[in-house]
């Protein structure tokens, strides 16, 4: 308990343990929750790897086309012939379609 010469307490006010009730005006009732059960259940969607859309592209026939690899940077110390070989594009590996497709998602046409 207190003492009137004890300095007030700081802080927030203590919480009174007392239960008040509102008004019934005050009272709002929400709208009842979706039930998930009554929603039509659908497939998860199949994300698209950002990283394969980004370095590969899919021809009119199928193939997948990629840069090649070894042509950012350094290329002082590459013979004129390996340069040359590395322009442009490449096609890839046919057992490696598959996942790069899966991976592709919907740009996979």
């Amino acid at each position: 308990m207190r003492r009137s010469s004890d300095p007030p307490p700081r802080g927030p006010h203590p919480v009174p343990h007392t239960i008040t009730f509102l008004p019934p005006h005050t009272i709002t009732f929400l709208p009842p929750h979706d039930d998930p059960k009554d929603k039509e259940q659908t497939m998860p969607k199949q994300k698209t790897h950002k990283g394969v859309k980004k370095r590969f592209r899919l021809t009119a026939n199928g193939k997948v086309k990629h840069r090649r690899a070894g042509t950012s940077h350094l290329q002082v110390r590459l013979t004129s012939k390996r340069k040359r070989n590395l322009r442009g594009t490449d096609v890839l590996a046919t057992p490696e379609v598959g996942k790069i497709r899966e991976a592709l998602g919907k740009y996979s046409y």
